[in-house]
């Protein structure tokens, strides 16, 4: 993949210079501020290919991204929206609407097409593989003069379609999914742009496909984490970056986390970390700067104190109550609104509003709410209130009462994402 006969070669190692961040400690020099020659083997450039390619360490390959300002090139949001509406329990969709909006990075995107609309303004977190946007969508309901709207900001995993809100609309259960990619501005997707040789041949180095601060539990008391670090934490923990990877393999039950890594389990030993279990594992991952773990319920809040370096981002809930309440769902970040409202002829007649904020160390989620509570097609009453709920665990907050009777018991249950 890397080369093919007939390349035309170009070596550019001399080019190469990379700069350390200054210390704010450090009285600046001649010498602690000029630009130092890359210390790897060889750095060529494809011409075929339209590629860079480099061989040496880790560090060295960390320094070549830092000189050619890897993270720093030009970039395009796509935006791809899909609302789907599905009648009963049929399993062909009964209306069905795609819109593809391309911008800048944090420049506003709109587009109507035969009554749908979309707006959306999206800003990339490439360290983290995650795009953070501001989205307003509104389609015309199935009365005349009826019209959805939605409105949420929210953060997603780049390039992963993503549920942003559903409810109902008489007999159809809708959904709007968006899929936000940051590309390049010849159309390369982000996550695409880097490859490294591993033992099997070239692979894909992406990012850690669920980024952020993400937890995970499995059998044996195992629980996968991962933590976003200071590009430098090694060296704040007292120990350097080795010359040479490790590559540290996670279980059979871990598919996602299998990939190269820096083995820094020895260096975590020496802060305390005890690896007993045989399928414990840790692991830093330079392309997203996050330290990937498996290891026991004590283990890993030994890590938590070691690894918190504010280096988390912020992340968004996904909000959801029962069918027989309404079935409302909608995401949002944490700290922002977000809602779902129908109106005929300009006045609104059902909505559904949040605004959530994760706390306790993503173990709980405080929720403002109102939302109409719904029996069948017809309108029963309204909700309004603030709750704590506790991740992926549904959680009775009331209950309304029809006036045929009906007892409507309302559930909500709050997820973290992605």
């Amino acid at each position: 993949m890397f080369f093919a006969e007939g390349d035309e070669l170009w070596e550019i190692s001399k080019t190469i210079q990379w700069s350390s961040e200054a210390d704010p400690f450090e009285e600046e020099t001649s010498e602690t501020s000029k630009a130092k020659p890359w210390g790897g083997d060889w750095v060529v450039w494809n011409a075929r290919s339209r590629t860079v390619i480099g061989s040496g360490s880790w560090d060295d390959i960390r320094r070549l991204e830092q000189s050619l300002s890897i993270n720093s090139i030009p970039t395009l949001q796509r935006t791809r929206f899909e609302f789907v509406a599905t009648a009963g329990e049929a399993a062909e969709a009964s209306r069905r609407s795609e819109l593809v909006l391309t911008s800048r990075d944090s420049e506003e995107a709109s587009a109507e097409v035969e009554g749908v609309r979309a707006k959306t303004t999206s800003q990339s977190d490439m360290r983290h593989a995650l795009s953070h946007s501001a989205i307003l969508f509104f389609w015309p309901g199935k009365e005349k003069g009826v019209r959805w709207e939605v409105s949420s900001r929210s953060t997603v995993a780049d390039g992963v379609r993503t549920r942003i809100a559903k409810g109902r609309d008489h007999d159809e259960n809708w959904e709007l999914y968006a899929t936000i990619s940051t590309e390049t501005a010849d159309g390369t997707p982000l996550h695409g742009e880097r490859w490294i040789e591993a033992p099997s041949g070239p692979v894909l180095w992406a990012h850690y496909p669920i980024a952020g601060s993400y937890r995970e539990s499995f059998e044996g008391d195992l629980i996968l984490k991962v933590y976003p670090v200071r590009d430098d934490f090694m060296n704040k923990l007292g120990g350097g970056l080795p010359g040479q990877a490790v590559f540290v393999e996670g279980s059979s039950a871990v598919n996602g986390a299998r990939r190269w890594y820096l083995d820094v389990r020895p260096l975590l030993e020496q802060n305390g970390v005890k690896l007993v279990h045989p399928e414990a594992w840790i692991g830093f991952d330079p392309s997203t700067s996050s330290v990937v773990a498996l290891a026991d319920r004590e283990n890993q809040d030994l890590l938590e104190g070691i690894l918190d370096m504010g280096r988390s981002p912020v992340r968004a809930v996904w909000l959801e109550t029962n069918p027989e309440s309404g079935g409302w769902g909608i995401l949002s970040r944490s700290g922002e609104k977000a809602s779902i409202s129908r109106s005929n002829q300009g006045e609104t007649v059902l909505a559904c509003d949040i605004e959530p904020t994760i706390g306790g160390n993503e173990q709980v989620i405080d929720l403002r709410y109102q939302f109409d509570v719904m029996n069948g097609q017809k309108q029963v009453g309204r909700m309004q209130s603030a709750t704590t709920l506790f991740p992926d665990r549904p959680q009775v907050v009331g209950k309304v009462f029809s006036s045929d009777g009906k007892e409507i018991e309302v559930v909500m249950t709050a997820s973290i994402s992605p």
